[in-house]
């Protein structure tokens, strides 16, 4: 690329005027003025907007004033500019940070460091609990959890001891020291603990205390207690057939737990229906095709194949002798015409035409394509 030479006056505001203003007067591009500048090797002039002394002339010598006086952040509100803006001019005039004022501990704190957890021994002091963690650390004292820990190290006889309470005071209401009326006692494990514990007016884990310390077995409701010896009659057997193990459990008075070992044990799975399904439903499922069943409970088929399903009841298949009774005319014509075709005209299922079909593997009648047109 040919280099541009320019004029001898233009040459001579390249070392004194900078190319960003040089270029506003001049109709030359940058790359021209680089290139003469290079060649004649002459020095870029500095561009003063650039020195960080520049960029801080838009700030009044009052607010200059104050720069290192206080904290960037309090000069700043005090003068209602930018916390960078401040930080940016103090650093521009070399003005160093202003310490801040750090609250030293004082010796008791000092001295207690590491014989109590910190978040204690910052609450006693009114500190937070960074300030003393940074305390301890700083002077190389262990947390208080590390000093419990290395004592017992160096004592085993007691480490297997347990710690030492606190003294109780007068004011504690301790589990030893409740006593119960003669009608709370009386009753205790012929009542769930929570109603007693809600007439005594005590907790519940307090009343259960009182009965453990007396031995006495907690309350069984008598539908737990008749559970395990339940044998369930045919109604019974029924229900769980359709119904949730919630429901099943609430008709019969027994626990859920216990519908679900009877349904184990008697292999019945569970539909989780919410209506119960009509009367000879469940005893002619696999018997005829869905399709015939639903018509005929007036149900939705998806919903009897569904239960279909669960039951695990086979599909139901055609009788041989049904087989054996269709048509040759019937046969001749398999794969012919559709299989609801020619069931409406022989009055036969379309199941059965299509079982017939799959038997003899004949393929289902294919819909005729138009030709497809080729363009020119």
């Amino acid at each position: 690329m040919q280099q541009v030479a320019l004029q001898f006056s233009i040459r001579q505001l390249i070392s004194q005027v900078p190319g960003r203003e040089l270029g506003k007067d001049v109709c030359c591009s940058e790359s021209d003025r680089t290139s003469n500048r290079e060649r004649l090797h002459i020095e870029q002039a500095s561009d003063e907007r650039d020195t960080p002394a520049r960029q801080q002339r838009s700030l009044p010598l009052a607010i200059i004033a104050l720069l290192g006086t206080g904290t960037d952040r309090e000069v700043a509100k005090s003068t209602g500019r930018a916390e960078s803006t401040i930080r940016t001019a103090r650093i521009a005039h070399g003005i160093p940070k202003f310490p801040s004022a750090t609250r030293s501990l004082d010796e008791q704190t000092i001295e207690a460091l590491g014989t109590k957890p910190d978040a204690d021994l910052a609450r006693e002091a009114g500190r937070s609990e960074s300030s003393i963690r940074s305390a301890r650390t700083r002077r190389g004292i262990p947390t208080f959890e590390q000093t419990i820990s290395q004592q017992r190290k160096q004592n085993p006889e007691t480490s297997s001891q347990p710690r030492p309470r606190k003294p109780l005071s007068p004011d504690d209401n301790r589990l030893s020291k409740i006593t119960l009326t003669q009608d709370i006692e009386s009753a205790l494990g012929l009542e769930p603990d929570r109603a007693l514990a809600k007439k005594a007016g005590i907790s519940p884990s307090a009343l259960r205390w009182q009965r453990i310390k007396r031995g006495i077995t907690p309350y069984i409701p008598s539908a737990m207690a008749l559970s395990n010896a339940y044998i369930p009659d045919a109604a019974a057997l029924y229900l769980m057939t359709w119904a949730s193990d919630a429901a099943v459990a609430k008709q019969l008075g027994i626990t859920t737990w216990k519908v679900i070992k009877l349904r184990a044990e008697y292999n019945i799975p569970g539909l989780c229906l919410q209506i119960e399904p009509p009367v000879g439903l469940i005893e002619a499922l696999g018997t005829k095709p869905d399709c015939e069943l639903a018509i005929a409970f007036k149900l939705k088929r998806r919903w009897v194949s569904k239960m279909r399903k669960l039951l695990k009841i086979p599909k139901h298949k055609p009788v041989s002798d049904v087989m054996q009774s269709v048509p040759e005319s019937l046969i001749m014509q398999l794969g012919k015409l559709s299989d609801r075709k020619l069931g409406q005209v022989y009055g036969i299922s379309a199941w059965y035409i299509r079982a017939l079909r799959d038997e003899r593997g004949i393929k289902p009648k294919q819909p005729k394509r138009l030709p497809t047109k080729v363009l020119p």
